[in-house]
């Protein structure tokens, strides 16, 4: 490529060796914003080269500067003015992103020193091609230098940090290699993640009075709105430095989501009301801009701590079947030929919805096509592993051995997949419980689940279930209502009221037992576990009539079962009075033998 001609360079006559700093800047992301606005990006990278990068380096000495479209490659005499010119490079450019409806601008600049061989208008050598590869090592904002280039400085910078030696790419050995990190993060455009799931940013909340206790308050709740997205493995939440000097007030959904590479955005707004804060929450869809959920939380000053978690997990838990929603929409609406594993997963997890024997075998079809799209898919296992659960506990199984075998293959695949996939720790430990019938072995397993899934639904309610088996009510309910309290409009609500009402019956409550048993048949006629416990429940009040009826709706679900049969292979209790207790109700209810 030609020399620029603010630069003297060489004649093109005979090729010359000199000792030389190189340094190289890059604007980070650029690709991603000549996609989203190229006459913009292209004025925008034009602009910066002419009225900054370019008379910066002829003020600081450069001997050769070679322009690369994004960026720029310039030879100094000394390291010292390598230095000067980044960080006035550095300044130019934040001075040029100041204005939040500018383009994100920011650079990657990398220094080595060595030498080098200018020719026919170019320049090569082993020290430009280290500092080409090294400014991939560089923060956005910030410098890397080589260890060569640290050592040739008169007074290195402070606050250089030392990372050690990395590799480079096509550069024998490794480079030891410094960084220096800006003061402030800049704004930097994100390439949409590769992989099948929707991508969500949770953006800082607006704090209209930024007063301490709002400060603390909007730094914690959207670290653990992260923290708790992140948990649940159908979402891919981008790291909150990302979304640093980006505010949902200054940009409408469409351009963030274009600059962040995400489909979904989070944003808040906290103001002071009387003698406390006014948290609003909204989630936008990025294409359109449409508004898909809000909720409204006011908070005492006195409790902004205690009420944090609360905020957290209502927000999650309005966030998350919101977006799943939204995602399955899509999902429908494509072609068979077109679907993703993770669309596959989506129409499973929606013929699953409300436990109904016409859909249950489409389900199943899905997720071993999801499996076979993507075999590294943790979620899609799991699921499967649930499958199979579901089919033995609705007598649904052709071949339950098979079905039990199946189901701890894919739970632990899950699990080997992925070490933090909540959901194959949970059907680990359900395996366990309701299958081996060991519920004190599932214990950790489900514990485990909460502890890496806390914002996982189905792991604290499969945790209640292992200790309803064990006798262990209260701390069952507990557990019960926590993961109800995360899915509280899931299509899956009937399986949520199911093991509150077994954590009920289990504390002797078997009016509330009752009622979330009927709550649960009403959204799911066909769950027959919840029809005996439905019985032991009124057995338990003398209501031995409404039992009846009950068992009647149950033989009609299940033609098949005797309590002979549930005895030995489906009874969960491990508590042998709750246990003896379920099959005398179910006997007096008139269910055969």
């Amino acid at each position: 490529m030609a020399e620029d001609p603010a630069f003297p360079g060489d004649t093109g006559m005979r090729p010359e060796r000199r000792s030389a700093a190189i340094a190289v800047a890059d604007v980070v992301g650029s690709s991603v914003l000549v996609g989203m606005a190229p006459d913009a990006a292209h004025q925008a990278l034009t602009h910066l080269q002419d009225t900054a990068l370019v008379p910066l380096a002829v003020a600081h000495g450069a001997c050769f500067q070679r322009s690369t479209g994004d960026g720029t490659l310039v030879e100094f005499p000394s390291a010292d003015a390598a230095l000067a010119w980044a960080l006035a490079a550095q300044r130019a450019a934040t001075a040029t992103a100041a204005d939040p409806r500018s383009l994100p601008i920011a650079l990657r600049i990398s220094i080595d020193v060595g030498e080098v061989l200018v020719a026919k208008g170019d320049i090569t050598g082993q020290c430009v091609n280290i500092a080409a590869r090294l400014q991939e090592h560089a923060p956005p904002g910030g410098l890397a230098l080589s260890e060569a280039a640290r050592q040739a400085l008169t007074a290195p910078p402070p606050g250089l940090v030392n990372i050690g030696s990395v590799s480079l790419r096509n550069i024998l050995g490794q480079v030891r290699v410094a960084l220096l990190l800006p003061e402030c993060p800049p704004r930097v455009p994100r390439p949409a993640p590769l992989e099948g799931r929707p991508a969500v940013a949770v953006l800082p909340f607006h704090a209209e009075d930024a007063d301490e206790a709002s400060r603390y308050f909007n730094e914690g709740a959207i670290e653990d709105i992260i923290l708790s997205l992140g948990a649940l493995h159908e979402l891919a939440v981008i790291a909150r430095g990302a979304t640093l000097g980006w505010a949902a007030e200054t940009y409408d959904p469409p351009t963030l989501g274009r600059m962040l590479g995400v489909r979904y955005l989070v944003s808040g707004r906290l103001r002071r009301r009387g003698d406390g804060l006014r948290l609003r929450v909204d989630l936008h869809e990025t294409q359109e801009g449409d508004q898909l959920w809000s909720e409204r939380f006011d908070i005492p000053l006195r409790e902004i701590f205690l009420v944090q978690d609360h905020v957290v997990e209502r927000t999650v838990a309005g966030i998350a079947p919101t977006i799943r929603a939204a995602e399955l929409r899509m999902a429908l609406r494509k072609p068979p030929q077109s679907l993703t594993a993770y669309d596959h997963t989506l129409r499973a997890m929606h013929a699953l919805d409300g436990l109904k024997r016409d859909t249950f075998r489409a389900a199943e079809q899905h997720l071993q096509q999801a499996m076979l799209d993507d075999p590294g898919y943790a979620t899609a296992a799991a699921l499967a592993a649930r499958w199979h659960s579901l089919a033995i506990g609705q007598a649904w199984s052709e071949n339950p051995a098979n079905d039990a075998a199946q189901l701890r293959e894919l739970a632990h695949r899950a699990v080997r997949l992925d070490p933090r996939n909540a959901l194959g720790h949970a059907i680990s430990g359900h395996f366990r419980a309701y299958h081996l019938r060991d519920p004190e072995s599932a214990l950790p397993h489900l514990r485990r689940a909460t502890e890496v899934g806390p914002s996982c639904a189905l792991a604290w309610t499969l945790l209640s279930g292992s200790l309803s088996y064990l006798g262990r009510g209260a701390e069952a309910l507990e557990a019960a209502r926590r993961g109800l309290a995360l899915s509280p409009l899931g299509a899956d609500r009937y399986y949520y009221q199911f093991f509150e009402g077994l954590a009920q019956h289990v504390i002797g409550d078997q009016a509330a037992a009752a009622r979330s048993m009927r709550l649960s048949l009403a959204e799911s006629p066909g769950f027959t576990s919840a029809h005996r416990i439905l019985i032991a429940a009124l057995v338990a009040q003398d209501e031995c009539a409404a039992a009846q009826a009950v068992a009647a709706e149950m033989m009609q679900c299940e033609p098949r079962f005797r309590i002979s049969h549930y005895a030995r292979e489906r009874q969960p209790f491990a508590d042998t009075a709750l246990g003896r207790q379920l099959l005398d109700a179910l006997r007096q209810s008139g269910a055969p033998d």
